[in-house]
Order: C-alpha cells, then structure tokens, then sequence
C-alpha cells in the first residue's frame, strides 16, 4: 500500500512540473506547434515572427531549461552533500544518480545496516548506510569476486549484491538439554553458553619452556597485568598449539631476534568502532556449520560456536564418572567447579581466534611462580596468532566466555539411585564411627575400673601390713576403707545400688559388737597419726 502511494505521488509532481513548463512556455509552444503544423500540410502560417526574434526565443527557451537543470543539480548536490555521509565528490555523485534513478522509480536510493541487521529490501543496486557496529559483504554475480562494505555510505556497483550482513558487536549463544554421557553410561543433561565476536583481536597467552626446549614442555604463565609478575604456570595448550609455537621459538631463540613489547592485559574495545578483519569476515560468512544431529545446515556463522561448545561439553564429560564430578567422599574438593568448567572454558577458547608471545629467561632456567617478566631478566618475542587449523579458529571467530549450567541425569531414577547410593555410604560411614567410638568408650571404662581396683587393693594391702591394729580394730577399719571407696563418685557407678548402704550397715553391726575393740581402733589410729 505504502509502495503504490509514493509512485502516485511521484506521478503527480512530474504532471505539476510539467504543467507548469506548459504554462510558463505556452507562448513559444504554440507557436512550435503552428510550425509543425505548417511543414506537415504545407501552407503557410500567419504571425511567425522573423528570423532574429526566432533566435531569440530560442535562446531564451534553452536559457531557462539550462538554469533549470542546474537548479535541480545544485539542489540534488546540497542535499547529497549534507544529509548523506560523504567524504569525496564521487561519493556525492553516485547520491545525486540514485536520487534520480529513486525519483524515476528505478532504483530505492538507500539500504540501512543497523546491529548487523539490513532494514529494508535488499536491492541489487543503490547505496547502504552501515553503521559503527556492522559491515556488509558484496558480491558481484558475474564473476564471483566479493568486498566488504565498511561502516559509513556504501555503493553497490552494477551487477552487486548483498551477500551477508554481520555484526562486530559481542555475541551471546546458548543450547539448552545439550546431552552426554559419564564413562559408566549416565546420561547428563545441560545448557552450554558462550560469549563470541568478530570485532575484537585475539587474546595473548603468554608461554615458556618448562625444562628443556621440546614442544611438551612448552606451559601457559598467568601474569598479573598490574605487577607482571607470574601468578600460575598451567599445561592448557594441545599438541597441535605447542608443536607451531616450539617451531617459532627455535626460530627466536636461534637469530637472537630482539626483544619486543611485553603484552599483557585486555586491550579491546567494548564499544565501536570495532576491529575490521576482512580475512575474518569472509570465513565467517563463507562457511556452514552442520547441526550435530546431521539433519540440518546452517549458514549463519553465528550458530557455530553454540555447537563446538556442546560438542566440547559431550567429549569432557564422558572422562568422568558421576561420583568423580561431584567427589562426595571429598566435600572439600568439587572437581566440577574448580576443575572441569574451567577446562571447558579454555578448550573452547583455544578453538577459536587466539595469539601468544613467547618468552625465555636470559639464564635459560624455567620461569617461577611469582617471578616479574621483565626485559632485564627475560627475551620476549612479538606477538604471534595462531595459525593451527581449528574449527572456529578458521572462521575468524574468538571466543570470550564460554560454560554449562547444573548438570541434571535425563532419568529421574538415577538421581534417586544416586541419592540413596550416597545416604547408604554414608549411614556405613555412621555406624563405624559410632561402633569405633562405643569400642572406646568400653575401654575407658574398662580401664577405669581397673584403675580403681589397683587403688583399692593398694590400700587393703597397706592396711594389712600395718601392725598397729589388732584383729578386731583391723577389721573395723577395712569395712571403713570399703565404705570411703563406695563414696568415691568414681567408684560408686561401677558398684551396685544397695553396695554403699551394705558397707554401712555392717561396719555399724560390728561396732556394736565389738566396743572394746572400737576404742582400740581409736588409740591405733591415734599413734599411726603421732608416728
């Protein structure tokens, strides 16, 4: 409806210019017509004017067709030159034609780009107007060759089209119930997530020989970007990495190349304008992904990484065993978090776009934690990509962040079986605790008990060596040790209930009995104290 609109209009205008030329020049059109009437029938026509008015008109018709014309360019060349962004007189031409060719309905004069998405149709000829944060690949149908249309105004040249439209901006991908398997046959299920772009240079790794020159030894150094110095030494890189990286130190290490920048810390952009890469945006553009279920093609660049994450999640986890994921006999140590998510994220990093600089101390010894790269102590190398065939490496694509959310068993019996795996280990894990635990209570007591008997034979036998008591006096006072010890708290829960209250009435029995005897006892215990 909008489309038939503007060419009613446009229409309109031409009949309304037209109209007014009609008018303007209705003296001298008549008189042309009066000419041509004249030549076709061959009589003569009355009030021609002579030969020099003639001239005249003439001139004074072509004069004001002329001023008009270069009216109209001058206006076609202000506004081309003001309202569109432009930095040459060619760029304003090719506006100015286009805006005739939109005025005559041939042509729409302008495509817009805006986050990577073209609004609007795509036409075969005309201009684009990209903004900061996107760029265009134009191919040309005849011969196949393309360019890429930069942020700014873009022509399209006869016999060019739009091939694709990508954006440099960062890009957030997820695929949700992504499936593995544990070594034993568990089926897990996650979400693999990943943050990538085409806008930004690659990360710098920093790496160095740990041991002798050969490519297994080479290692990843972790530097502090504030203090540089060394904060972790890992073995992250894959053989493939480490044997290109080896073959370029021997040729550092062997021309005593000199040394370079050291690089460290993120140097990116956030915000546009971003890192064009024509190289890049072409392998991007140009390849196809396969979906991992075989059945479909995607030619969007962008579904690519989705895909080496899940496949990357599907490889490492089939390493591990259930209980290895979550080491339930270790609480302190949670293998999923503090080893295999990291390694997914480096894995699926080291696929994409990514640059090293390698490094060697001057003594030729292997680097040390906590030890500050410095050009005094180290030779650097420059910076260098990585060129080894990888499968987002290729198209140009790095890799910023990338994960899995909480795994969860596709078979809601294992995760009861787990469950109750786990409680059944722990319950056995109970019971010796506390059968370890009643085994030494049982001892303590034990030998308890036989502390106290040890202490109350020596005090019996103390007393019977004593001569100062006679055999009545003796007895009375060993019922009165007996009783003391049964008093004793320590010794009164080894002993029966009524032992205590039985000790005290018979010593009381054998008091009565033997009076004479009591103050025997009394005159003993007198002397034993006087000794």
């Amino acid at each position: 409806m909008r489309k038939n609109r503007s060419g009613c209009l446009r229409w309109v205008m031409i009949a309304a210019a037209g109209g007014a030329l009609v008018f303007i020049f209705r003296y001298e059109l008549r008189l042309g017509l009066s000419l041509i009437r004249s030549l076709i029938s061959g009589q003569p026509v009355e009030g021609i004017p002579d030969l020099v008015t003639s001239m005249k008109i003439t001139i004074f018709i072509t004069e004001n067709i002329l001023a008009a014309i270069f009216l109209v360019v001058l206006v076609l060349y202000w506004v081309a030159s003001s309202a569109f962004p432009v930095n040459d007189d060619h760029q304003v031409s090719m506006i100015m034609r286009r805006m005739v060719r939109s005025a005559l309905g041939r042509v729409a004069p302008l495509m817009i780009v805006r986050e990577g998405v073209l609004v609007g149709e795509v036409g075969r000829s005309g201009a684009i107007l990209i903004d900061l944060s996107s760029a265009v690949v134009i191919e040309r149908q005849s011969n196949g060759t393309t360019r890429i249309g930069q942020p700014g105004l873009v022509f399209l040249r006869r016999g060019e089209r739009v091939r694709d439209v990508v954006s440099l901006r960062k890009h957030f991908r997820t695929l949700e119930d992504v499936r593995g398997q544990t070594s034993e046959g568990i089926e897990l299920s996650t979400n693999t997530n990943v943050v990538f772009t085409l806008g930004q240079p690659p990360d710098v790794i920093h790496v160095a020989y740990l041991g002798d020159e050969n490519a297994d030894n080479l290692q990843v150094l972790r530097v502090d970007p504030r203090t540089h110095k060394i904060i972790a030494i890992r073995d992250e890189l894959d053989p493939a990495d480490k044997e290109e990286i080896h073959n370029y130190a021997n040729h550092f290490l062997f021309y005593l190349e000199p040394n370079s920048q050291f690089e460290v810390g993120e140097k990116t952009r956030e915000f546009p304008p971003y890192q064009i890469d024509d190289q890049r945006i072409y392998s991007a553009v140009y390849s196809a992904a396969r979906d991992v279920s075989g059945s479909q093609v995607s030619s969007r660049w962008m579904d690519m990484p989705a895909m080496v994450a899940a496949e990357t999640y599907r490889n490492m986890i089939s390493r591990y065993t259930l209980d290895d994921l979550y080491n339930p006999d270790d609480p302190d140590s949670f293998l999923l978090q503090g080893e295999i998510k990291p390694e997914f994220e480096w894995r699926v990093r080291s696929l994409g776009l990514l640059a090293y600089q390698f490094v060697q101390r001057n003594d030729g010894a292997p680097p040390q934690v906590n030890q500050r790269i410095t050009h005094k102590d180290f030779r650097i190398a420059a910076v260098q990509e990585l060129r080894g065939a990888k499968v987002l490496r290729e198209r140009g694509i790095k890799v910023i962040k990338a994960g899995f959310s909480e795994l969860r068993p596709t078979d809601p019996q294992v995760s009861q079986q787990w469950i109750e795996n786990w409680q059944a280990r722990w319950q056995k894990e109970a019971d010796f605790i506390r059968a370890d635990m009643d085994l030494e209570v049982m001892r303590i007591r034990n030998q308890a008990k036989a502390e106290k008997q040890r202490e109350m034979i020596e005090q019996l036998s103390s007393l019977m060596k004593s001569s100062a008591f006679s055999e009545e006096a003796l007895s009375l006072r060993i019922f009165q040790v007996l009783e003391d010890m049964a008093a004793d708290p320590a010794t009164r829960q080894y002993l029966p209930k009524d032992a205590f209250g039985l000790l005290k009435s018979l010593r009381l029995d054998l008091a009565v009995e033997k009076q004479p005897a009591s103050k025997l006892l009394d005159r003993g215990a007198a002397e034993e104290e006087a000794k």
